[in-house]
């Protein structure tokens, strides 16, 4: 029975819900603050929408009502029925999962009366199946559980089975380094009983936990393998899904032909199939692809065909996504629609009770608002959507709504409460290693820290803002310069198998003709003039179109070049191409502006007549270098009318088919980290200077306190010898007076002791203190029982008087001063073998 251990951890633990697992599976890439629009524009703007069911309700309910009219048909209690009800179990975990629930608990029961060890493994698995959606860790023990039972008996489909089933729930609840490890026991168990089916699901399960973790290469290596293995069997749906995953990741990494490539595959595929869901997440894939080449229009056309989809199928999944991507859309080309799609988006969002989708939405509302300067309803929304995603524990929807709720307060001077949103949105975006909102949060809190005249706050967040910026910076060039590379290599290569692929067929072409026409004229001489003239016009005709294919393939080719020269000319890379001759062969805007020139001026001119002498010597040194095969990056400055640009150049040899036909010549204007870097030396040499000052005069300070020191103790010596001796003679005096006379001096002696020490002593603690500021501290933080007295003779000790000197000063014998040490040394914890003074001088 499964009601004992399993069902008390079930009843108890709801944490895990439904909409939590789904929140999982629904990964949707929103715009979030008027900052995050700026970053878009060097960074890819992915929407992709995952639904939640992949399989057919419709052919699940159809075979759970043929299943269950066998069960009823069939009267034995064997290993048969035990396999009927978990089949029945299986049918109806997507739809009914208390239906799974109660077969599965069937199929236990009898599996463990039957002995029949595999049905119970696989109940438990439908168990585990099941409770995935509430409490994973519940799900984990059944697994486990499962898998100890196939062990026993060493089936190993059931082994690789449960064991997938394991990773899936380390995956499900982000302990993706445990899934990995059994993802691969899973795969091993596949490969030895060549069950090609199950090691394509568990290499598509390998990759995904790969691609979470970051480790893109082994996550395409992963679905690469996938492909293969279901090749073999034939599931095309499996390969359709392998497809648009790799379309996803090629698509995040900025190499969108080969992402449109994936996605064209997985598209035919499902359209062959006639699977509406596979349809969309692939209409959604290309156009987050537009999208991310600000090809607003055709985004936009790709999104409303999977709303006409979804709306047809019921798909509410679908609907909703597609109706917060338009949305975004809208809201980046700053149309006024954008709030009519987040709305609808909101309502269907509320039916799915989907937190994570939900607050996503919300907060897009929110940032419609704040760019029309409503901030009373951009607040409202930001603060809705902060709430939803704390009850549920959402960490990177909270560290999101708090840098926008931050914004609004900031914006409208509420600098406490921005201050507080920003701390506390920067902590979470540090731990999930956000950069992007890290460097953002670092810039609002250094304004406002600087609004509210805390210039040193200021100063740490603004400096931690410009690392991140340069950092950023540095990874959006090279992300596009590979977008670029990526981009021009794939249609250069494509056009190129293309006239390679014609010029193969016209010549094979030519050559059937060919020999078709002397077959026909040896055979046939009557007819030799006519098929002549038919040859001749054929081959007209086929010039023509090999012609006119050219002229179309050339008009791709310039098309394609125009539009490298856009993207070139709007990114903030200053780029140019010369030969091995010196002469530019491309040159964006930015580069030919830095020289007062314009590209159709620059184009064929040799360095030599555009770069000053300086930069032409500098180019020189690097050119031969870079021609080898070297790529070298130097620093470099330009003189326009006085002002000067600082710039950073990275050289690359320029290679086609193996061979170095000239330099690439990427360069970035870094004026402003130039004359920030001169800015922090100068304010580093006036610190230094004014330490120095510093340290000089409490040298000076210190000397002069050690002097005077060293005056007060030689005057209280020489006070404590001339008391002393004074009150010798008035001891003297005691012998020649009368009883009344003796209580009157010696009354005088104490005062005069008391007074002499007294004011003796005042003086010279102050001079002591200023040299040894830190000796009483110490001395009572270690030794806090010790006595007045005590501390004076740790001073004088400390000082190293002689005993004589510190008896003369506090009026005691020799005597009463060596036990006053023994006491000390006793308080201090010193035995007799250590130095006292040496020990008073370490403190």
């Amino acid at each position: 029975m499964l009601s004992g251990q399993h069902a008390k951890k079930i009843r108890g633990d709801k944490k895990w819900t439904t909409t939590k697992i789904l929140s999982i599976l629904v990964t949707i890439s929103f715009n979030t603050h008027r900052m995050h629009l700026e970053t878009l524009r060097n960074n890819i703007f992915l929407i992709i929408f995952l639904t939640l069911f992949t399989g057919s309700l419709a052919g699940r309910t159809s075979t759970t009502d043929s299943l269950e009219t066998k069960l009823k048909s069939y009267k034995s209690n064997d290993t048969t029925k035990v396999n009927i009800l978990n089949q029945i179990a299986y049918s109806t975990y997507s739809t009914d999962i208390e239906k799974t629930r109660r077969f599965a608990t069937e199929s236990y029961e009898l599996s463990k009366r039957l002995g029949f060890t595999k049905g119970q493994a696989e109940s438990l698995w439908l168990h585990g199946i099941a409770y995935m959606g509430e409490n994973p860790e519940t799900s984990l023990d059944l697994f486990e559980n499962a898998l100890k039972l196939v062990n026993q008996i060493k089936y190993k489909p059931g082994i690789g089975k449960y064991t997938n089933a394991i990773g899936t729930v380390f995956g499900v609840t982000g302990r993706d380094s445990l899934a990995i490890r059994y993802y691969k026991k899973a795969i091993d168990v596949a490969r030895q009983i060549n069950d090609y089916q199950e090691l394509g699901k568990y290499m598509v399960n390998l990759s995904q936990s790969y691609n979470r973790m970051g480790q893109v290469e082994l996550a395409i290596s992963g679905y690469n393998g996938a492909l293969k293995a279901l090749k073999v069997v034939g599931d095309k749906k499996s390969i359709a899904s392998c497809y648009n995953s790799l379309g996803n990741i090629h698509t995040s990494q900025g190499n969108y032909p080969l992402a449109l490539e994936c996605y064209q595959s997985s598209l035919n595929i499902y359209e062959g199939m006639d699977e509406m869901s596979g349809i969309s997440k692939c209409l959604v894939g290309i156009g987050s692809i537009y999208f991310a080449q600000k090809n607003y229009e055709k985004a936009l056309e790709y999104n409303q065909k999977v709303i006409k989809i979804a709306g047809k199928n019921g798909n509410k999944h679908s609907l909703a996504g597609s109706l917060l991507n338009v949305g975004l859309i809208y809201l980046t080309t700053n149309n006024q629609q954008a709030l009519d799609y987040f709305l609808k988006a909101l309502e269907i969002s509320k039916d799915l009770k989907i937190i994570s989708l939900h607050a996503n939405i919300l907060m897009n509302i929110g940032q419609f608002y704040y760019n029309k300067s409503d901030y009373d309803k951009a607040l409202e929304n930001f603060t809705e959507a902060l709430e939803l995603s704390e009850n549920k524990g959402l960490q990177s929807t909270i560290c999101v709504a708090r840098f926008n709720v931050a914004q609004v307060y900031h914006i409208t001077k509420k600098f406490p409460l921005a201050i507080i949103y920003a701390e506390s949105g920067l902590k979470i975006a540090e731990n999930l290693k956000f950069i992007v909102f890290q460097k953002d949060l670092h810039k609002l809190l250094s304004e406002v820290y600087a609004e509210t005249n805390n210039y040193k706050q200021a100063f740490i967040h603004s400096r931690q803002f410009k690392q991140l910026s340069d950092k950023i910076f540095n990874e959006s060039n090279v992300r596009q310069i590979t977008e670029l590379e990526y981009t021009y290599k794939f249609e250069k290569e494509k056009q190129a198998l293309t006239l390679e692929q014609s010029r193969k067929d016209a010549v094979q072409a030519a050559k059937r003709k060919e020999q078709h026409t002397i077959i026909l004229t040896l055979s046939v001489s009557f007819f030799l003039v006519s098929l002549l003239a038919l040859y001749i016009l054929r081959l007209y005709r086929f010039k023509n179109q090999i012609n006119e294919q050219l002229h179309k393939a050339n008009e791709v080719i310039q098309d394609r070049e125009r539009l490298l020269t856009k993207i070139t000319d709007n990114i903030p890379v200053f780029i140019s191409l010369m030969d091995s001759n010196r002469n530019y062969v491309f040159a964006n805007n930015g580069y030919a502006g830095l020289y007062g020139m314009n590209t159709t001026d620059i184009i064929d001119k040799c360095v030599d007549n555009v770069l000053d002498n300086a930069s032409i010597s500098t180019i020189n040194h690097y050119f031969s270098k870079v021609l080898e095969g070297e790529t070298v990056q130097f620093e470099d400055q330009i003189d326009n009318g006085g002002n000067r640009t600082y710039i950073y150049n990275s050289c690359l040899p320029y290679n086609f088919n193996n061979n170095t036909h000239g330099v690439l010549v990427c360069s970035f204007d870094i004026t402003d980290r130039k004359l920030a870097d001169q800015a922090k030396r100068e304010l580093e040499q006036e610190k230094k200077r004014i330490l120095e000052q510093e340290i000089e005069r409490i040298n000076k300070e210190l000397e002069q306190n050690q002097k005077s020191l060293t005056a007060a103790s030689l005057k209280l010596i020489q006070n404590s010898e001339r008391d002393a001796e004074t009150v010798r003679r008035l001891e003297e005096i005691l012998e020649s007076v009368t009883p009344e006379g003796k209580k009157i001096v010696l009354s005088l002696i104490t005062n005069f002791k008391r007074i002499s020490v007294n004011s003796n002593w005042n003086e010279f603690e102050l001079l002591f203190q200023k040299v040894h500021k830190s000796f009483y501290d110490k001395l009572n933080e270690n030794f806090p029982d010790l006595t007045g007295n005590e501390r004076k003779l740790c001073a004088f000790l400390k000082l190293n008087m002689s005993s004589k000197d510190i008896a003369n000063i506090t009026f005691q014998s020799e005597e009463a001063l060596k036990k006053a040490r023994q006491r000390l040394r006793q308080k201090l914890g010193i035995d007799r073998d250590t130095n006292l003074v040496i020990f008073l001088q370490n403190i």
